[in-house]
Order: C-alpha cells, then sequence, then structure tokens
C-alpha cells in the first residue's frame, strides 16, 4: 500500500501508471503541538524598525530559486528587512551574484529552529521551481510557531488556507502589508 505524503505527491502518483493507487487517505508529517506550538505569536509592526524574514533549511541548489531575478524577489534582496537564513545562503549567493546587505547566514544548528522561527515576521520559503517538495515540513514548523508563511502556488495543494501564496516578486508586497495591517497578520496566524 502506497500512502502520499501531500495532495502533491499523491496527484504525481496518480498521473504515474507505475505506482499503484494511493491509499485515500494522505499521510502527514506530524508535529509535536505541545513542543511547537508553545509560542504565543507576536505581531512586531510597531516595535521593530523593519521586519524580519527567514527560513531554515539545507543549503541545497534544490532549495533555492534558480533564476536571479525570482530568488533576489523572493527572498527581499536590498529590501528594508533583514533576512535570516538557518543553514546557509551559499548556493543562494551563488545565484544572487552577490551577498545583499540584508541578508544573514546563520550555521545550521547554531540557532534552536522554534526560537529562530518564534523571532520571525515572516516566513518565507520558495526552492527551485523544478523540485517537487513532497510535503514542506519547514513552512509548517512556521506554521505552528505562530509566524505567517508566504510560499510558491505550487504548495496551495498542501498548505490550503494556511499560507499565502506569491509569485516572487509579489512577495515584498505581502510582507509590506503584514508589517503594517495588523488584522491581516493576526487572520494568517489564525489560520
Amino acid at each position: 500500500h502506497w500512502a502520499p505524503i501531500s495532495e502533491r505527491v499523491r496527484a504525481l502518483m496518480a498521473a504515474d501508471p507505475r505506482y499503484p493507487a494511493p491509499l485515500p487517505d494522505t499521510w502527514t508529517p506530524l508535529v509535536d503541538t505541545a513542543t511547537w506550538c508553545a509560542y504565543t505569536p507576536v505581531w512586531r509592526g510597531d516595535s521593530r524598525a523593519r521586519p524580519v524574514l527567514g527560513r531554515h533549511g539545507r543549503d541545497d541548489p534544490l532549495k533555492w530559486p534558480r533564476q536571479r531575478d525570482a530568488l533576489r524577489a523572493a527572498y527581499c534582496a536590498d529590501r528594508p528587512c533583514e533576512v535570516r537564513f538557518l543553514g546557509g545562503s551559499h548556493h543562494a549567493r551563488a545565484v544572487a551574484g552577490r551577498r545583499p546587505g540584508n541578508w544573514r547566514d546563520l550555521p545550521f544548528g547554531s540557532q534552536d529552529v522554534r526560537a529562530l522561527l518564534a523571532d520571525l515576521d515572516v516566513f518565507v520559503h520558495f526552492p527551485a521551481a523544478d523540485y517537487i517538495e513532497e510535503f514542506g515540513r519547514a513552512p509548517m514548523e512556521a506554521m505552528a510557531v505562530g509566524v505567517p508563511v508566504i510560499l510558491p502556488p505550487e504548495f496551495r495543494p498542501t498548505f490550503g488556507e494556511a499560507a499565502l501564496y506569491a509569485a516572487p516578486d509579489a512577495v515584498w508586497p505581502l510582507v509590506a502589508r503584514l508589517r503594517t495591517d495588523r488584522a491581516f497578520w493576526e487572520s494568517r496566524v489564525a489560520e
């Protein structure tokens, strides 16, 4: 028996005749809610000089957009914000052509993931367009901690209304709205 980890994987399995029909239930990864949901979400639009965005994950070429413009737009390069990468951004910097002044690398394991996420205003996760992310544990962890998440549209079947979806060039306008519109931010955390 084959159980898909997400609706995206279910669709791929159903379209590929090499797989048997998947089980009717999707087996999404679990998270310990007592641990991950212990933080109280905090809107900081009126207390921080600029928003803090971030992500955590492997620094692998598949985990970043391959096109320079898409990468720079999705991760708000040179915008008035701080962007924290737990796990590094060596491959992203190679695509970007240079390290934007607002990007900050944190080595993998240098900070507790939950603490990093709880200190973000927005979580951004844009892997390479040709990479099939089976689920997206990092975005799920950000949601569990209480951080709004911005993803490319191909994640909609997995996360539904729990995330915001945008093309790379639409990330910054969403960040700006989340920063200035507390009710909008709180509605995204409540999802």
